[in-house]
């Protein structure tokens, strides 16, 4: 199949990076993918998104160029742009009408591009602004679509029942996030599924760094709904206790003082060691090379929606089999629950407290832990079979003549497929 994927950034940005795996083993899997970001950066800040760029069909938010081709998309299929325009304005809530009407011209412009491409599928990730967008676009060129909803995106009310309407399904990462989706759509969730994110299953960690001290690593955006400040409460419990731990903090964030100050006022300097914003792959290499005993994400819920859906940053250490300390909130105790993880209460310094020192103190706990999560992502979250699933989603929600091996008909030219053939081909995974 041809798929368009509309992201938010991605390949840009320090964000997406639970993407780029599905992306890869789309087509590792034989299928195209064209991804189109509504507002492309010119930072590539993870070396295994750097790959995706010349398979990226980029323009800005509004220029030049896309406001000729939305004009143009608009004067050709006038009826039916001008209907899911009026809808995307009647939202209620003014954040997310300003901006419906600022990627009006960005769902035209992707409209022409699924449909000179001969796309068979066009998908949004995020049910926010992505899907604006695509709704838009499937409706112009009569292309099936279908969006990925997280939890923020699914609380945002942003016309989700109308995207239902109108798409061929809607795919959830959580169980937490369908029931997010049932409320605002209620009488179309029957569209909905839970489909997990997915990551490829690693090597095992060869032995790793001999070191005194357990290490312990919490790669989080500097956010409150990350909860940074209970863990670094718990890693002062433990450090007046004579637990022997060193934290890591992997991220940036509007917090970085505020956690900055924190350290300094609890004294934990020589304890807490703040990494700031880290490359996709020099993560990984943490765990690969075993310089990670233990992964800890202390989430919280800040109510409306701001909560975790299923964390890639807890199944990528899991791929590797190093255990994780996660909090029951969101769509978590689908990953970590019945023996995968640690579980402890949101917002409960001493409960992190006490987990980490079980840890600290058995490296067989710590192991047995490993494998038992590293198996529930192979079981539930491993990548190809995520994907092989959502393709079938794909492929059902497709005109017959297409599952069938037809083309879509489409004002496709010549001169689009000879401008962009290189960047429509993924190298092999």
């Amino acid at each position: 199949m041809k798929i368009v994927y509309v992201t938010v950034r991605l390949p840009f940005g320090a964000g997406e990076t639970f993407l780029i795996p599905e992306l890869r083993e789309l087509v590792k899997q034989g299928h195209e993918v064209l991804i189109t970001p509504l507002w492309p950066g010119r930072r590539v800040i993870h070396s295994d998104a750097k790959e995706l760029i010349g398979y990226t069909r980029q323009a800005p938010l509004v220029s030049f160029g896309v406001l000729r081709e939305a004009a143009t998309e608009f004067g050709q299929h006038f009826q039916v742009a001008a209907r899911m325009i009026r809808r995307l304005i009647t939202v209620r809530n003014f954040k997310a009408l300003a901006v419906n009407a600022a990627i009006i011209p960005k769902g035209l412009w992707i409209s022409r591009i699924a449909r000179d491409w001969g796309a068979d599928h066009i998908h949004a990730y995020w049910g926010s602004a992505p899907a604006s967008a695509v709704l838009i676009a499937g409706e112009c060129t009569g292309i099936p679509w279908s969006f990925t909803g997280h939890r923020h995106d699914l609380a945002g009310d942003n016309l989700l029942d109308k995207k239902m309407r109108h798409a061929a399904f809607a795919r959830v990462i959580s169980e937490s996030g369908l029931k997010m989706l049932r409320s605002a759509a209620p009488t179309l969730v029957w569209k909905a599924s839970v489909l997990h994110l997915g990551v490829p299953i690693r090597p095992v960690s060869i032995t790793g760094v001999k070191k005194e001290r357990l290490t312990a690593l919490c790669p989080a955006r500097l956010t409150a709904v990350k909860g940074h400040r209970y863990l670094i409460d718990a890693v002062a419990m433990l450090s007046k206790s004579g637990v022997d731990v060193e934290l890591w903090i992997a991220g940036a964030g509007e917090l970085r003082g505020q956690i900055e100050r924190q350290i300094r006022d609890l004294h934990l300097q020589d304890r807490v060691r703040l990494l700031g914003p880290m490359p996709h792959q020099a993560l990984l290499s943490l765990y690969q090379y075993g310089q990670v005993d233990v992964v800890v994400l202390p989430s919280i819920d800040l109510g409306s929606g701001n909560h975790e859906g299923i964390p890639v940053a807890l199944m990528e250490p899991m791929a590797y089999g190093i255990p994780v300390i996660a909090t029951e909130t969101g769509g978590i105790p689908e990953l970590i629950g019945d023996g995968a993880g640690l579980l402890v209460p949101p917002a409960n310094p001493h409960a992190l407290a006490t987990a980490v020192a079980q840890l600290e103190a058995s490296p067989e706990v710590r192991r047995s832990l490993g494998l038992a999560g590293r198996k529930r992502v192979e079981q539930s979250f491993e990548i190809t079979k995520m994907t092989k699933e959502l393709v079938r989603k794909f492929d059902q929600a497709a005109p017959r003549h297409i599952a069938d091996g037809g083309a879509v008909p489409s004002l496709e030219t010549e001169g689009f497929r000879e401008r962009n053939s290189d960047s429509l081909k993924f190298p092999a995974a």
